[in-house]
């Protein structure tokens, strides 16, 4: 007969135990918590050299997921297809058109529109994280462990926003701006509004993402006819997302992943599709240097879908 292990002590590193529970970071709290048959009761203090030994790697690769889940920007701006194996295929049907003014007895054609397939082969982004033993035997060790962790966040959010960006504009529809939106009296609603029907008329949905760099809507901020309709609105350029009063349903993403003065404005369900398989970390122990070290994989792809979907205004700065 087995006896019942009543109380368990548990490094929760970083964050107290009831975020845990709700995979929430917050780097000013550290906690040792106690499991009583499950339920975590905390424990404040020290994060001690042997405390650091206790630390297992799901707890680095969980903060590391949220740190970079905070940090992504274009994941937004792409369908997400979540998938446990590396290749695997889907289908996007494009939207149809129904008929009109059907008669009495009158019935619907069959609209032969055949479905877009996307194959996946996933590939790996990877980060590594790596603590001294000298490092974790100083006061300072866990909050440098922590900066590591918010580290590695922010290096795989950046790589995976710089791949989705590719993706985004790797579209071959086009649009040449009518006039540089540099000069403050052009009115960027008149090349917004053509893109918006353009993709409306290849019966592709509403647009309901753009994305450019910061000095395309620093510009476009700035003109007379935006400050006309946006009169009392502050815009937040600081922020990754912010909502265009006027353009219902297009959520607009600030990246600086954009080098060039392009904007893309797209139906995120069918232009481009995010690819995401496991996450998973490798923790190892390299005896002969010193240190503990944490291998951490991040398995995607972005591709683009339908072409038609999405168009890429072009030549936006003078």
């Amino acid at each position: 007969m087995t006896q019942k292990i009543v109380s368990e002590q548990k490094l929760v590193f970083g964050i107290s135990p009831f975020e845990a529970m709700k995979a929430n970071i917050n780097p000013e709290k550290f906690y040792k918590a106690a499991f009583v048959e499950e339920f975590p009761i905390a424990q404040p203090g020290m994060i001690s050299y042997t405390d650091a030994k206790s630390i297992e790697g799901i707890d680095i690769l969980r903060d590391v997921i949220s740190a970079q889940r905070t940090a992504n920007v274009l994941t937004n701006a792409c369908r997400y297809r979540p998938s446990n194996v590396l290749r695997f295929a889907m289908r996007i049907c494009g939207t149809r058109q129904a008929q009109k003014e059907v008669e009495e007895f009158g019935e619907a054609d069959i609209t032969k529109t055949m479905p877009k397939r996307i194959d996946f082969m996933l590939k790996k982004n990877m980060d590594h994280i790596v603590g001294s033993d000298e490092s974790q035997m100083t006061p300072e060790m866990a909050m440098v462990l922590n900066d590591n962790i918010q580290d590695s966040g922010n290096a795989l959010a950046a790589t995976k926003d710089e791949l989705i960006a590719d993706a985004l504009l790797s579209g071959s529809q086009t649009f040449t701006a009518t006039n540089s939106w540099d000069n403050t009296s052009t009115n960027p609603y008149t090349d917004l509004n053509a893109v918006l029907k353009k993709i409306r008329k290849a019966q592709c949905g509403q647009v309901n993402v753009a994305v450019a760099n910061s000095d395309v809507w620093s510009a476009f901020f700035s003109l007379d006819k935006v400050n006309g309709v946006l009169k009392g609105v502050e815009p937040h350029l600081m922020k990754n997302s912010f909502t265009v009063p006027t353009l219902p349903g297009v959520a607009c993403f600030s990246t600086d992943m954009f080098e060039e003065d392009n904007m893309v404005l797209a139906n995120k369900q069918l232009y481009c599709v995010l690819g995401q398989g496991p996450y998973t970390i490798e923790q190892y122990r390299a005896s002969t240097a010193g240190f503990d070290g944490w291998l951490v994989r991040d398995y995607m792809e972005a591709k683009l879908a339908i072409d038609k979907a999405g168009v890429i205004v072009k030549d936006l700065l003078a």
